[in-house]
């Protein structure tokens, strides 16, 4: 599974809808304005070889959503990344262990 679609799909789990929806400040009409906003620049930016480093992708990344949200929105969106990519490194490390 490539890394926009395993992250797109965490993204329905329920813990972190929540925590967008807090940073949204419970407007949901807002909530799916800034997923689509999230969505799109993942979309357009995430592209692993043309950064060096997951930093400099991770800091294009949170240029570009400062730009189009609020701190707030953008802190959460970077958090929600952060934490999907770990747990997605981790799940390709486990696909990819032979016994």
């Amino acid at each position: 599974m490539n890394p926009i679609a395993y992250l797109f799909s965490s993204l329905k789990n329920l813990s972190d809808e929540t925590e967008l929806l807090e940073a949204c400040d419970w407007d949901e009409e807002r909530l799916s304005e800034v997923k689509e906003i999230f969505n799109n620049i993942l979309l357009e930016n995430f592209n692993e070889s043309l950064f060096s480093s997951w930093d400099a992708l991770k800091d294009h990344i949170t240029s570009k959503l400062l730009d189009a949200l609020s701190e707030k929105e953008s802190q959460t969106c970077l958090l929600i990344l952060e934490a999907n990519m770990e747990d997605f490194v981790a799940s390709n490390k486990e696909d990819g262990y032979e016994n």
